[in-house]
C-alpha cells in the first residue's frame, strides 16, 4: 500500500467516526480569540447511593421523576412534596411522614451527603404509594390554621388526659411551650414535666402514659446515646448556624415515642429512658396505656450516663403546627392547666 492510501484511509475512518460520535463543543472565549475544544460528555451526576447495605436514590433524580412541585429547607432537612391536594413532608434522618398534617411512619429518613438529599428504596415505595392515594385530603381546622379564643382551643385539646399521673403543669414558664433555649438557639417547643414543678417525684421508674387512643408512629427501641462529645459537636453546628435545625434537634430529644391521635394532633414524648415492648410502631395505643418511662436521653445529664435532670418533655401539634404559636406564654399555662386539670374548667 503506498504512502497516499495509509493517509486517506485513516482520514476517511475519522471523518466516520465524527459524523456518527460528534464530540461536544465547548467555545472558550477570550479577549483576542475563539477556539474550539473537542471533549467527552461530562459523567451524568450519581443518582443512587449504598450505605450500610441500604441502597438509596438521590431526591433530585427523584424529583424528575415525579415531576412534584418541592420545597426544600437545606438548612432544617426538610422536604416538601407537593402533588395536587396532596403535601408531604419529609425530615433528614428522621424515620416519618408528614401526609397533609397527619404522621405516618416511614421505614427511613432521608440522608445528607454531598449536599444531596437521598431517599431509601422502601421508602420511595412508601412514598409513592401515598401520592397515588386519591382519596380527599383532610380538611385542616381554624384551630390550627389561627388563632381562636382560648376556650375553644381548651375544647378541642380537652380529650387529652394527663401523661405523668397525678402531676400538674410545671410552674416555671421556662419550662412551658415558647421558652428561650439560648444554649442552642430556638425554643422550647413542648411542656416540661421536672418533680421539683410538678408535685411528682420522678424517677426512671415514673410511667409515661398514652394521653388518648392513637397510632405508635415512632419508637426508639434501639436508641443509642450519643458521647459528650457528640452532642457538642452538634451545639456548636447550632451556634455557628444561629438556629437548631430539626435533624439536630430530634438527636437533642433522645429517645421518643411519636403517637397519631385523632383530630390531627400527634404527642411526641421526648427524653424516655425506656419504652414499653407493647409500644410498636403502626399499631395502636390506649388511653393510659404503657408508653415508656421518665429518663435525660438526649440531655446533657443523659450522655453523662448520670440520673440528674429526669423528666419527661411533651410536644403537641396540630395538623403540623404547634399548638400554642398564636398565644402569649400566660394563655398557654391557662391552655395547658386547663386540659390537664378537668376541675378547672368549671
Amino acid at each position: 500500500m503506498n504512502k497516499k492510501w495509509m493517509i486517506i484511509i485513516p482520514a476517511s475512518l475519522l471523518m466516520l467516526f465524527i459524523i456518527f460520535f460528534p464530540p461536544e463543543v465547548v467555545w472558550n472565549h477570550s479577549s483576542d480569540q475563539t477556539r474550539t475544544v473537542f471533549q467527552q460528555n461530562p459523567k451524568q451526576a450519581q443518582t443512587t447511593l449504598t450505605r450500610n447495605g441500604i441502597t438509596y436514590q438521590s431526591l433530585s433524580y427523584l424529583q424528575k421523576q415525579w415531576n412534584l412541585d418541592t420545597d426544600i429547607n437545606e438548612i432544617d432537612g426538610k422536604i416538601i412534596l407537593v402533588h395536587g391536594k396532596k403535601r408531604l413532608t419529609l425530615f433528614q434522618e428522621m424515620p416519618v411522614l408528614n401526609v397533609n398534617g397527619r404522621f405516618v411512619p416511614l421505614s427511613r429518613g432521608p440522608i445528607k451527603e454531598n449536599n444531596e438529599f437521598w431517599l431509601a428504596n422502601e421508602a420511595i415505595r412508601q412514598i409513592e404509594k401515598e401520592l397515588k392515594d386519591t382519596r380527599t385530603s383532610t380538611r385542616i381546622p381554624a384551630v390550627a390554621l389561627q388563632r381562636v379564643p382560648v376556650h375553644e382551643l381548651v375544647d378541642y385539646l380537652s380529650f387529652l388526659k394527663n401523661p405523668i399521673r397525678g402531676a400538674h403543669v410545671s410552674t416555671r414558664d421556662s419550662q412551658l411551650p415558647g421558652a428561650p433555649r439560648p444554649y442552642r438557639n430556638g425554643v422550647h417547643e413542648g411542656i416540661d414535666w421536672y418533680g421539683y414543678t410538678t408535685g411528682v417525684k420522678m424517677t426512671t421508674k415514673t410511667p409515661v402514659l398514652s394521653m388518648a387512643d392513637g397510632i405508635i408512629v415512632r419508637a426508639d427501641h434501639n436508641y443509642k446515646e450519643m458521647t459528650e462529645s457528640e452532642r457538642n459537636q452538634l451545639l456548636k453546628k447550632a451556634a455557628e448556624l444561629g438556629q437548631t435545625p430539626e435533624y439536630i434537634l430530634d438527636k437533642l430529644r433522645g429517645r421518643s415515642v411519636w403517637v397519631q391521635y385523632d383530630k390531627g394532633i400527634l404527642a411526641r414524648y421526648v427524653h424516655l429512658d425506656r419504652i414499653s415492648k407493647k409500644i410498636k410502631v403502626g399499631e395502636k395505643v390506649k388511653t393510659g396505656q404503657l408508653i415508656g418511662y421518665v429518663g435525660n436521653s438526649g440531655t446533657s445529664d443523659g450522655v453523662l450516663g448520670n440520673n440528674e435532670g429526669l423528666h419527661l418533655h411533651l410536644d403537641i401539634f396540630i395538623y403540623g403546627e404547634w399548638f400554642w404559636r398564636y398565644y402569649t406564654m400566660n394563655e398557654r399555662r391557662i391552655i395547658l392547666e386547663k386540659v390537664f386539670h378537668p376541675e378547672e374548667k368549671k
